[in-house]
């Protein structure tokens, strides 16, 4: 077999294999399609594969990932089928990406949440082999905007993100349904996530095209809320359709409004959540305009207030979700949330911008 780099600190080489936490289980780099060939010929004994899923990946702006759940799942269950198989029970499997740092970041990322959810190990577990590679070209993860970092996003945090969503029942790579995701997502007539038991992440239906947009009409999108088990839309940008609609097919509607790409106020905040603990244990659909940043946010803020996230690992969770989810100051306003102590549903920090605002809280259409 080829040089194989153990469980020691190491210097990156393309083409040299690494191990994983699985013994089975090899990565490597090669440059271009022509050393993939070369390297398979010259061991013909060792199973290379790879995938395409990270090096076609469509960013918004100069996000570069994470994949997304679909991928996620399928790439896990990939392995699983490869492990698995007979003809392969003998052979080292070794997966190839392309040394580009895209490439790189998220083909390490699959390998380690195939780890994480198919394995058990822990996302520490998981990254050791790779975090031991010397200028492995990782790259952190940038948001869906075209403005500097003010937050790095790092594998280990998406990794920590997605045990906490497994821990809790939220992600199962045996039942999840990649299909079903892939039809909702980004469709002409819809485009909506499922985020956990409690939320769904959806960008705004419209009545009426734009100059940037063409209409998705409400009507559109009633079958597939109802279906999903959704009694409660909040609406964080202004209305571009007939709320009307959802409230007939018994979908409360809740309007929280605050300007895109902005950090949601302390009487939004401190509403949003209240409408959670309102609704009990119904679903709620959330959205603003495309429904990743403010959508996001407030998300975030449940997901650190309610089920022990910590931001980075929101973030990290919730871009799996749904891509591009939380921009720019957003990212540090869900660190301040995390830092702060809990006055009912209003994080500390926000305090005082409660206690200084004037007329209460934002509108409330019920």
């Amino acid at each position: 077999m080829a040089s194989v780099i153990g469980r020691t600190k190491s210097q990156y080489y393309p083409l040299k294999i690494y191990s994983t936490r699985n013994p089975r289980l090899f990565f490597t780099t090669h440059e271009d399609d022509a050393i993939t060939v070369q390297e398979i010929t010259r061991f013909p004994r060792i199973f290379f594969f790879s995938s395409s899923v990270p090096e076609n990946y469509r960013g918004f702006c100069l996000d570069q990932g994470p994949i997304n759940i679909a991928d996620v799942v399928l790439f896990c269950r990939n392995i699983q089928g490869r492990l698995a198989n007979p003809q392969l029970l003998h052979r080292p499997l070794v997966y190839y990406t392309y040394c580009d740092p895209t490439c790189v970041t998220n083909s390490v990322l699959l390998l380690c949440a195939y780890l994480v959810l198919c394995e058990g190990c822990t996302p520490e577990e998981a990254f050791a082999d790779f975090d031991r590679i010397t200028d492995l070209p990782l790259e952190p993860y940038h948001d869906a905007t075209y403005l500097p970092q003010t937050f790095r996003l790092h594998v280990i945090d998406v990794l920590h993100g997605l045990a906490r969503a497994k821990s809790l029942g939220w992600v199962d790579v045996e039942t999840f349904d990649a299909e079903a995701w892939e039809r909702l997502y980004e469709n002409p007539t819809h485009d909506l996530c499922e985020v956990c038991p409690k939320f769904v992440a959806m960008a705004t239906p419209k009545d009426a095209a734009d100059e940037w947009t063409v209409a998705r009409p409400v009507s559109g999108w009633v079958g597939h809320l109802v279906e999903l088990g959704v009694r409660a839309c909040v609406r964080l940008n202004d209305c571009l359709y007939d709320e009307t609609v959802l409230e007939a097919s018994g979908i409360a509607t809740h309007s929280l409004e605050f300007p895109d790409c902005s950090n949601p106020p302390a009487a939004v905040v401190k509403r949003f959540l209240d409408i959670c603990d309102e609704t009990g244990e119904e679903r709620v659909a959330v959205h603003c305009l495309a429904g990743i940043g403010r959508t996001g946010t407030l998300i975030g803020c449940s997901l650190i207030k309610n089920w022990g996230f910590s931001a980075a690992e929101a973030i990290g969770y919730l871009r799996v979700m749904r891509p591009g989810s939380v921009l720019g100051q957003q990212q540090n306003f869900l660190e301040e949330v995390e830092r702060s102590w809990w006055m009912g549903n209003l994080p500390s920090f926000l305090l005082r911008q409660s206690m200084g605002a004037e007329g209460g809280e934002e509108g409330d259409n019920e």
